[in-house]
């Protein structure tokens, strides 16, 4: 009887030691979750910052023909840039880093074409072009 006794209780101390492990281990992740949720907004704050940065240098080109923009795109918006703003004397030379058609679909003829979005190397030659 003692030792059946004996062993309830090392069944009963076993269970309350996990249980009282398991309430430090959820006290701990509650802790971690408030410190988190707190985070959110900065880390939110700071992807926005991102986003609106890598964006700076696009510069977004509308009505030009598809027809008229025959090899890569990239090239032929770097000739066209240069030839309409070479007589500008504040003018220097930029580098156009990608440029590619907008993800909308090809227009119909009679539609206004899509427009080409160029992303420039230095974010400062775009606010020398416009």
């Amino acid at each position: 009887m003692n030792e059946c006794r004996h062993k309830q209780h090392a069944r009963l101390a076993t269970a309350e030691r996990r249980i009282c492990d398991i309430e430090d281990d959820h006290t701990q992740q509650d802790k971690e979750m408030k410190e988190m949720h707190t985070e959110i907004p900065h880390i939110q704050l700071k992807n926005e910052d991102l986003e609106a940065r890598t964006q700076r240098s696009n510069m977004r080109v509308a009505d030009i023909l598809e027809s008229t923009a025959t090899g890569r795109t990239k090239d032929y918006l770097e000739k066209l840039l240069l030839a309409l703003f070479r007589a500008e004397k504040f003018f220097k030379t930029f580098v156009i880093k990608q440029a590619y058609c907008s993800l909308a679909p090809k227009p119909v003829p009679g539609e206004l074409p899509r427009p080409i979005i160029a992303k420039l190397l230095n974010y400062r030659d775009m606010d020398q072009l416009l």
